[in-house]
């Protein structure tokens, strides 16, 4: 599917997101774990716009479920800044 706009995050970026879907309570929200930070691990165009893959940090069930663009809160990190400091630990730049 191609949208007419670009996703507003890429693979590899570091957001954050305050809500965790949980099959618990027949499909509802999780509001107690506070902000969390997540990975975008996958994006995918729909036709409502695009959804992301995320993979939390603290191990914290997402749910099995694709997250929708507005309920990312902020970007914390870029996927290139993460791999820029990767190499900077190793002392490659």
């Amino acid at each position: 599917m191609k949208l007419n706009y670009n996703p507003k995050y890429r693979i590899g970026d570091i957001v954050t997101i305050e809500r965790v879907f949980t099959v618990k309570n027949h499909g509802s929200y999780d509001y107690s774990h506070g902000e969390i930070e997540v990975q975008i691990l996958k994006i995918s165009p729909t036709s409502l716009g695009y959804c992301y893959e995320l993979k939390s940090y603290d191990n914290i069930d997402l749910g099995g479920v694709l997250y929708w663009e507005n309920e990312i809160k902020k970007l914390i990190v870029t996927g290139n800044e993460l791999e820029e400091r990767m190499w900077k630990v190793w002392g490659d730049q």
